[in-house]
């Protein structure tokens, strides 16, 4: 083997060990909300079948046999077949709902690498591999279990296969293809655009093309395999139509496809500028321009070389572009939308690849022969060399995203949204003193996600609920979060249950006797190494503690009997709360040690005074798993209930990237734990934001909304600098 040979199979070995690594980092993590909630609702519809015995999927747990209008059957059912399976065999584990994506994309890698040298030989082969994993949206969505990842594998083993299959004509090769197609129309409509493309266009090629102006081909075993493959369409059809007609939900089906296609008769233009930044996320700016410029390389080689092989990328550019432009609706809510441009990228590369290779011996052709064996050593490099250097950089901005993808559920542009983990944490704990029977019913401020639902099973979830509504068993336990509820809301809570106060979450059992609030601490530690393998590495550790200080707080403010805690205080937010302690008793020099204990701990001096004597004093910004800024505030005359509202900005773009710079302005604070009505003046309060880095350099900063006036500036105070 030759050394090039060698080089390429290690680039592709690089890529595959790098989609493998990335997809099995998290594995075992629970949750969170955002689109990679999506993947733990495969598990709810895989427990209702186990459940309930049937082999369509239902999304909700239900306490009694769902009926046929509540299937979900917008989708070729594959995802749930396959989760149903596997969860059958080894149960319902996280881990079980990631391990098709850890299939598919480290076998799609290593399939491209496997086609490119089938094509133009292993440094291309190598390179195609490279190329598909580098991308942001490959990395961000390694173990992410969409529709998208099973197509891409099922067509690119079908075109792989395709191409051994005339170069050997060995059977097992057209029966791998057709099964490979087989498998990517089961799990998604697009798999139909891609077959669209390749039978149809085999179609062309292998009947009215005349036979002088094509590669030479077998005629009767190929048009045997394209007959297979249009068997297998039909195949898979009819089982789709059978299901829905058992499903009843034929008309809510078109009606959603409808929907998705909504706003398609805009202008292209206008719909990609407005998409622009996600795009250019996803894929990075220079990777946009090489996809560009393959298309025509693709087009030419084909032409000079006769050879429809040439033209096995096609396909897949077919079906990504059809699906990104015609379903408008589902590429303007889901970033992860374009995720087919992923493999047609792959291939996009291994062709320029070759097409360098063709260039380089041509010019190396044209030398004196003096120079040609020196040059002609060095001539099998020239491709690794000239493409290579584009696509690490490619690969160095999509690792770069990982972080922000897992820290966003895969939201990556929605930095200001929760995950709910913290939620998971406490609904976990709280669950363990109630029966298995009783229900969780949600304060109108929390939203009732798919992840919160999965981690919960088989719980029933109530959202939207009220207080103090009739309670039954399957609302029996209440959920609210103080940043998000009315302060009468709150006392009412308080006046009629026992609140159980973990930082700004209130759960709570309805059904039982009604005791003074108890407060606790949700202490978080860095996760350890296998930790952040196994779990993920973008979330703490996370445990319930019953903590005297927040106990005593709450309850003064809420008018309940409180006993002064005992002992010193240890954590930062305790010595915040002894300070208010002090101010309450009229220490002034206790008060004032407090204050000095607490700022010690400050590792960012920002300051800033307002109107009514209120005063940002100093801030905390903590860089571990979960990276937040925790500002703290002493009270003055507080106008009402407002909030200090926290934005991040992106001020410049990245160096020596083609990462585009976010052009939002996002809110990232959820508010204060306790109404700022509350607040009594003196004492100190603290705000978290909780921050997710985008590409740049990101500027936090901050301003009452609408409360008081900044005194010792103009305009918001700039909080961080990232």
């Amino acid at each position: 083997m030759e050394a090039s040979d060698r080089a390429g199979r290690a680039l592709a070995w690089i890529a595959v060990a790098i989609a493998f690594g990335v997809s099995f980092l998290g594995i075992g993590g629970p949750f969170p909300d955002g689109h990679y909630a999506s993947t733990s609702v495969i598990g709810t519809a895989a427990y209702n079948m186990h459940h309930w015995n049937t082999w369509l999927p239902v999304e909700v747990y239900t306490d009694h046999r769902p009926p046929p209008s509540s299937y979900y059957m917008h989708h070729p059912l594959g995802v749930f077949w396959v989760i149903a399976f596997l969860t059958r065999v080894f149960g319902l584990h996280d881990w079980v709902l990631r391990l098709p994506p850890l299939v598919y994309v480290t076998a799609t890698t290593w399939l491209l690498a496997k086609l490119g040298r089938e094509l133009w030989g292993d440094v291309a082969g190598g390179l195609a591999a490279l190329a598909y994993v580098a991308l942001p949206i490959t990395l961000g969505y390694a173990n992410y279990h969409d529709l998208e990842q099973p197509v891409m594998f099922g067509t690119v083993l079908a075109t792989w296969a395709y191409v051994r299959y005339v170069r050997t004509w060995r059977e097992r090769y057209a029966a791998a293809s057709v099964l490979g197609f087989f498998w990517a129309l089961n799990h998604d409509w697009a798999a139909y655009l891609w077959g669209a493309a390749f039978v149809g266009g085999l179609f062309v090629y292998l009947f009215l093309v005349p036979p002088r102006r094509r590669m030479e081909l077998r005629d009767r075993p190929v048009a045997r395999y394209w007959g297979f493959l249009c068997v297998a369409a039909a195949v898979a059809f009819a089982a789709e139509l059978a299901a829905l007609s058992a499903s009843t939900r034929i008309s809510d089906v078109l009606t959603f496809y409808l929907l998705r296609r909504s706003g398609a008769d805009l202008p292209l233009s206008v719909v990609l500028a407005a998409r622009r930044y996600r795009i250019e996320l996803m894929f990075t700016g220079l990777a946009i321009a090489l996809g560009k410029l393959a298309l025509p390389v693709i087009v030419v080689r084909a032409w000079r070389k006769r050879s429809h092989l040439e033209l096995l990328a096609l396909p897949l550019l077919f079906c990504a572009v059809v699906q990104y432009v015609v379903f408008k609706q589902g590429a303007d809510v889901h970033i992860f939308w374009p995720h087919y441009f992923a493999a047609y990228f792959g291939l996009a590369i291994g062709a320029l690849a070759a097409s360098v290779g063709d260039l380089a011996r041509w010019a190396a052709s044209r030398l004196p022969p003096g120079g040609r064996p020196r040059i002609g050593r060095l001539l099998p490099f020239v491709p690794a060399i000239v493409l290579g250097l584009p696509v690490l950089l490619i690969l160095k901005d999509g690792l770069s995203l990982v972080r922000l993808a897992r820290e966003t559920g895969g939201r990556f542009a929605e930095v200001n949204l929760d995950t709910d983990l913290d939620k998971e944490a406490v609904l976990r704990w709280f669950l363990g003193r109630v029966p298995p029977s009783a229900g969780v019913a949600y304060h109108g401020g929390i939203h009732d996600g798919w992840a919160l639902q999965w981690e919960l099973r088989p719980r029933l979830s109530s959202p939207g609920q009220p207080v103090a509504a009739g309670v039954s068993e399957a609302t029996r336990v209440y959920v609210m979060d103080t940043r998000l509820a009315s302060p009468p809301d709150l006392r009412e809570a308080a006046d009629r249950y026992h609140v159980h106060a973990v930082g700004c979450l209130w759960v709570f059992d309805r059904k039982g006797p009604h005791a003074p609030l108890d407060g606790y601490a949700l202490d978080e530690r860095e996760p350890s190494l296998w930790q952040k393998i196994w779990d993920g590495p973008t979330e703490p550790v996370r445990s319930v503690r019953w903590d005297p200080w927040v106990t005593w707080e709450w309850r003064t403010m809420l008018g309940q009997p409180a006993a002064d805690p005992a002992g010193a205080p240890v954590t930062t937010d305790q010595l915040r709360i002894a300070h208010n302690l002090a101010v309450r008793r009229g220490d002034g020099a206790a008060a004032a040690r407090w204050r000095q204990a607490l700022a010690a701990r400050f590792d960012r001096h920002v300051t800033a005074t307002f109107e009514g004597g209120t005063a940002l004093i100093g801030e905390i910004q903590r860089r571990g798993a979960r990276r937040s800024l925790t500002m703290f505030f002493v009270a003055g005359a507080m106008p009402g209930d407002v909030r200090f509202s926290v934005h991040a900005k992106v001020a410049a773009a990245p160096r020596l990237s083609t990462l585009p710079a976010a052009p939002e302005d996002l809110e990232i604070a959820g508010g204060f734990t306790w109404p700022t009505s509350w607040w009594r003046p003196g004492e100190i309060y603290s705000l978290e934001a909780v921050y997710r880095k985008r590409p740049g350099t990101e500027v936090l900063r901050g301003t009452w909304v609408p409360g008081p006036r900044r005194l010792d500036g103009r305009g918001a105070v700039e909080l961080l600098r990232l």
